[in-house]
């Protein structure tokens, strides 16, 4: 399947008909199951139904994740010894492009990594995916979820993956750097705009970025597009109420170019590598003083540079003037899931690593890490953690990130049009010009 595979009614129905949507946890109410039902452990299934080698595809990463998982492994193998499980560790573009690669073929791997949204969306059309509906009716599994969290992998009645955190974008910046030159986090986009100038004068990078794999840039114009243009706004897209040569959007595409000529960033910022730390390291060093970025930087933080996950704190983005957005609502969603490949020849096997990916176990793990679980009954100590599940709790709309809620084709224009427009290699007009150009390929 390519990319310009899609039609008209797979892009109107992606949001009409609730696809994958993150919208469900626009409420604290709808996330209170995630410290609700405590669940201690599943009855496992029939000792002779479990078994087979199967193939474990994950995104690498700093701190703790990796060895969770891990031990997940490892439990699952020490409980079924028929069971043998190999893991690949990736990063995020490489298993992007492997895994698109892999999916097509007659071995895919038997679980792996999935956001949900528009990409996980093609796999299902392409059969490509194991419905888990039944699976997470069985022992009350399915349960044990927080029912927002559960709903980002839902389309059409059935349940296509498991949740393990839910996400959220926020600017995190030094707290000790900020207290030594008496700066305030803003609260307004006239006082973001002075702060990234004051920052500047003190010869220090206001808000580091490593967008050559483009998508922590994208984090911009998907909240210059929800804070200009407001929450409905991708939703009308998408079913055809509205088009991107709407002036909301080229008035968002003028907003997210703006970073880029105010000198937000450090010099080569579209060349600098997220997956090797390009940014984090800045940040860790006392050479940049904010990253707009997901809440896994904090654990990330903690493997890395442990000690400096102390010295964060975040703020939302700012509402530029004349935006219609609300200031609370947030681009996350899912921030690590998981899915089985319909053509696994060890499925029980596969969905009982699931069981064991989502246990009590991981949750806590991810709770004691700074993650928000989306298994329900964790205790969240973490003060860090704490202020994110709360801000994830009261956002009006939680918009499940561009590049995974869209189709293919658009997911990738808009990583284009980002990086275009804050390395100031593409006006706004030619922003527009590219997503128009993006959606009337992928209506064909």
């Amino acid at each position: 399947m390519t990319q310009r595979d899609l039609s008209e009614r797979a892009l109107r129905s992606a949001l009409t008909r609730r696809r994958f949507t993150a919208g469900a946890l626009g409420t604290a109410a709808a996330l209170a199951g995630l410290h609700g039902l405590r669940w201690e452990a599943l009855p496992a299934a029939a000792q002779d139904a479990i078994a087979g080698d199967i193939e474990f595809w994950f995104l690498a990463g700093a701190g703790f994740q990796a060895d969770v998982f891990k031990d997940s492994v490892a439990r699952l193998e020490a409980a079924y010894p028929d069971v043998k499980v190999s893991i690949q560790e990736l990063q995020n573009d490489p298993f992007k492009t492997k895994l698109a690669v892999a999916m097509g073929s007659d071995s895919p791997p038997d679980v792996w990594h999935t956001w949900g949204g528009g990409v996980l969306q093609e796999y299902v059309k392409a059969g490509a995916v194991k419905d888990l509906t039944a699976d997470l009716a069985k022992d009350g599994w399915g349960e044990t979820f927080a029912p927002a969290a559960l709903g980002l992998m839902q389309a059409d009645g059935k349940t296509w993956g498991v949740p393990l955190n839910v996400s959220g974008v926020f600017f995190y910046y030094n707290t000790e750097l900020f207290e030594q030159n008496g700066w305030t986090p803003p609260a307004t986009w006239d006082e973001l705009t002075a702060l990234i100038g004051t920052i500047k004068e003190a010869g220090i990078v206001p808000i580091s970025l490593a967008n050559k794999t483009k998508w922590p840039g994208a984090f911009y114009l998907n909240y210059m597009v929800e804070r200009v243009a407001g929450e409905q706004f991708l939703a009308d897209i998408v079913s055809g109420a509205k088009t991107f040569e709407d002036p909301a959007f080229l008035e968002a595409c003028k907003r997210t170019a703006e970073f880029g000529t105010m000198g937000a960033f450090q010099p080569g910022f579209n060349g600098t590598d997220y997956d090797t730390g390009g940014s984090r390291q800045l940040l860790y060093s006392g050479k940049s003083a904010m990253e707009l970025m997901g809440n896994w930087l904090v654990p990330t933080a903690a493997g890395e540079s442990p000690g400096f996950e102390d010295k964060l704190a975040f703020f939302p983005m700012p509402v530029p003037p004349g935006g219609v957005g609300d200031p609370s609502s947030l681009i996350g969603g899912a921030g690590r899931a998981y899915a089985v490949s319909e053509k696994s020849k060890a499925p029980a096997a596969a969905v009982e690593l699931l069981r064991y990916l989502t246990d009590d176990t991981v949750r806590d793990a991810f709770a004691a890490g700074g993650e928000v679980p989306a298994m329900s009954g964790a205790t969240i100590e973490d003060p860090g953690a704490k202020a994110v599940a709360e801000a994830i709790g009261k956002a009006r709309h939680l918009q499940l990130y561009w590049d995974q809620f869209l189709p293919p084709a658009l997911g990738q224009a808009q990583l284009d049009v980002s990086q275009g427009l804050l390395g100031g290699d593409m006006t706004p007009e030619q922003g527009v010009a590219m997503m128009v150009e993006a959606f009337n390929k992928a209506s064909e």
